[in-house]
């Protein structure tokens, strides 16, 4: 229910064990609204908010360490290729390559932190709509008792075209049961 603190609290938590702190504050301020009264709440709203800034920060550091990776490097190079010259690297080429390799190494530090936010993001699947959904997602092909007829008739058809009778999920367990009970000594 969207008025229901605790479902949103939920979700908070569980966004934030995915490593999704913004989403995880979204959710606990929602929460913190529909129950003002609730200090633990109030407690997690702020600690989810020092989460976001130290994740905004981490992301920074991506950026900045890609960029100090790339200017070391181009120092390097500039500077060995100098001295296998023979001559006395320029201040001026070394800045010239340090300030592009800057630039190349800090658009790869933002694409890291872009990874790095996708898979977390990735971690996170989209909530079904309801528990048919949820069996059909882990059990894919099984036919559920129960179930809208058109929800059925929709997983079943492949297998009905492939000439297969699945057994229900209840058929199933209980199947399993009696194949774990006949293995456990008396």
């Amino acid at each position: 229910s969207p008025r229901w603190p605790k479902g949103h609290f939920r979700k908070a938590e569980a966004l934030k064990g995915c490593g999704l702190h913004q989403e995880a504050f979204d959710s606990y301020r929602v929460a913190s609204a529909l129950d003002l009264s609730d200090a633990h709440l109030q407690k997690c709203c702020v600690e989810a908010q020092a989460a976001v800034q130290n994740a905004t920060r981490q992301g920074h550091m991506f950026i900045v360490s890609g960029a100090l990776i790339a200017v070391a490097l181009a120092v390097v190079l500039v500077v060995s290729e100098a001295y296998a010259k023979g001559e006395t690297p320029a201040l001026g080429s070394t800045l010239a390559a340090g300030g592009a390799l800057a630039l190349l190494g800090a658009s790869g530090g933002a694409a890291g932190r872009e990874l790095r936010r996708y898979s977390l993001a990735s971690r996170a699947a989209p909530p079904a709509k309801d528990n048919d959904e949820f069996v059909r997602q882990q059990f894919p092909g099984m036919k559920i008792p129960g179930a809208s007829k058109k929800a059925n008739q929709a997983t079943g058809a492949a297998s009905e075209a492939q000439g297969e009778d699945k057994p229900t999920h209840r058929a199933r367990a209980r199947s399993t049961n009696k194949s774990f009970r006949n293995r456990v000594p008396k």
